[in-house]
């Protein structure tokens, strides 16, 4: 089964479009009313609709941090950088992750996108 997404608010429309237009399920932030929800609630909303966090908010990788050494699971987040942003390179990337991804992997991983 392939993997679903959730959009964090930083990410660019352009590539959620892109990924729906590819077969990959996709939410925004926007379209599920969470663009003003804080970090932790928004990695909480992805972990509770088993999806994929994608991020370039670097506080999510001292939030997964955190919540590995509390024991708190969590959905898998694909963080990439704002300056690194390469829309071909994250669609494969991401496509990658959707397809290789099983069950026990969509959780407490954080993938670094593009590689």
């Amino acid at each position: 089964m392939s993997s679903a997404f959730h959009c964090d608010r930083n990410v660019p429309r352009r590539l959620a479009r892109q990924l729906r237009n590819r077969g990959i399920s996709v939410i925004e932030a926007i379209a599920d009313g969470t663009q003003r929800t804080g970090d932790e609630s928004l990695l909480a909303r992805a972990t509770e609709l088993d999806r994929i966090l994608i991020t370039s908010d670097q506080d999510f990788l001292e939030i997964t941090a955190r919540w590995r050494r509390e024991g708190r699971e969590f959905s898998s987040v694909a963080f990439y950088t704002q300056e690194r942003f390469d829309l071909g390179r994250m669609l494969d990337s991401l496509r990658v992750i959707a397809d290789a991804s099983e069950m026990q992997d969509r959780y407490n991983r954080v993938y670094f996108v593009p590689w």
